[in-house]
């Protein structure tokens, strides 16, 4: 997607990626006059977002906790940038460690490791009422 057209000097924004993430996560914001006339501030939806690293066309933005809307703004001094709309995702399970690429099987239920998994069970139960070690269903 090319730069949106501004002509008051306002933060551009060209570009965000990932289209989602969660707390903790980042999106990349790519775009134009994000420094000029002051160092950005992102916020996503009303939360400032710290910004681990930043150019006048290149921020990563850091999702904080406590985000409930994927509204996306940089102002830089008095001028803001348009609302750019992205995905913040909510957890649906604590305790699990990340991988990469979980298992999926036929059924679309997810396979994932619990953060002690020597002494950890999910014990979630199938469809079918059988216990299936650590599937979560969906």
């Amino acid at each position: 997607m090319g730069l949106r057209k501004d002509l008051n000097g306002r933060p551009e924004i060209a570009q965000v990626s990932p289209a989602a993430a969660i707390a903790g996560g980042e999106f990349q914001i790519r775009g134009k006059g994000f420094t000029k006339p002051a160092w950005p501030r992102v916020m996503i939806g009303d939360v400032v977002a710290p910004l681990p690293v930043g150019s006048d066309s290149f921020v990563i933005a850091k999702v904080p906790e406590g985000v409930s809307s994927g509204e996306l703004v940089i102002t830089s001094g008095d001028r803001s940038s348009q609302i750019w709309a992205c995905d913040v995702g909510i957890p649906v399970a604590d305790s699990l460690h990340p991988v990469a690429n979980p298992a999926v099987d036929s059924l679309g239920a997810i396979y994932s490791v619990p953060g002690d998994a020597e002494r950890q069970h999910l014990g979630v139960r199938g469809r079918h009422g059988r216990g299936h070690g650590n599937r979560l269903r969906r």
